[in-house]
């Protein structure tokens, strides 16, 4: 049986609104441990984080491979390790220091929300062309 490129891009929008749910708990996570004070866990701080996290370990497993050779899942890789290098210097500051600075605050929220607006406008393009 063959399968259409529409059934090909209305698995992508599925695909893109669970990442979308995952990347939101991953941030309201780790916006509880900041501020709660709670202790930060490795999985937030290591050199591949960005695979610890539910987008990273569904992203980078086995059954999506494919997704990695399309230009606009690169860019999406990117930024998701953008995120999480960010994410892992905001918080090592913030292991060392107890807090962080304002302005690495807002640098790991610009990078939180680039991400996001890259999958929002991902779901958008691909719903656009399934509609067409």
């Amino acid at each position: 049986m063959e399968i259409s490129e529409s059934d090909n891009l209305g698995k992508i929008v599925t695909a893109i609104e669970q990442a979308l749910r995952m990347h939101t708990r991953w941030h309201e996570n780790l916006i509880r441990l900041l501020i709660c004070k709670r202790p930060l866990p490795d999985s937030v701080i290591e050199a591949e984080a960005h695979k610890c996290c539910e987008f990273g370990k569904w992203f980078y497993g086995k059954a999506n491979l494919h997704l990695h050779q399309l230009p606009l899942f690169r860019k999406i890789d990117d930024l998701h390790r953008l995120m999480h290098a960010s994410t892992r210097d905001s918080c090592l500051k913030y292991r060392t220091m107890g807090m962080m600075t304002e302005d690495d605050y807002d640098h790991l929220l610009d990078s939180i929300a680039n991400f996001r607006k890259e999958l929002t406008s991902l779901k958008a393009r691909a719903e656009s062309t399934l509609s067409h």
